[in-house]
């Protein structure tokens, strides 16, 4: 009878440590779980072009912009991250070429992005590609 109960303790440790093993298996999940909800996932992204009149900044000295807004196919649900890049520029050869693009502001429903140049450069085009995604 001694032998059957030391078995039985000895069986029913290795099941509580086996159960406190699965149970610190069920604490990381559920941790992990918290850390992948906490995630921000972006819902979509939109994309298009500025472009500037011909000739815009064509004629003058000094520091020169013009700001264009880009609004959006549908409101984002927040403010979203935009990028701007040059996407085409077409500028008189005998000047200096100076071109500036900044996002002045944006919104869930439309961006501001400001082209400019100074001094005596010559700007006959400017497209500006925008990205917005949230």
């Amino acid at each position: 009878m001694a032998a059957k109960d030391q078995n039985f303790r000895e069986d029913m440790q290795q099941l509580q440590n086996k159960m406190a093993a699965e149970e610190r298996k069920i604490q990381a999940l559920e941790q992990n779980i918290q850390s992948v909800e906490s995630i921000t996932y972006i819902e979509r992204c939109e994309s298009g072009v500025l472009q500037t009149l011909d000739a815009t900044f064509s004629t003058g000295f000094g520091e020169r912009y013009l700001d264009m807004t880009a609004t959006f196919s549908r409101a984002f649900r927040t403010t979203p991250v935009v990028t701007v890049g040059l996407d085409s520029l077409d500028d008189d050869w005998r000047t200096n070429l100076r071109v500036t693009a900044k996002v002045l502001s944006k919104s869930a429903t439309d961006l501001t992005v400001r082209i400019g140049t100074w001094y005596n450069s010559r700007l006959y085009r400017v497209d500006i590609h925008w990205m917005a995604c949230a």
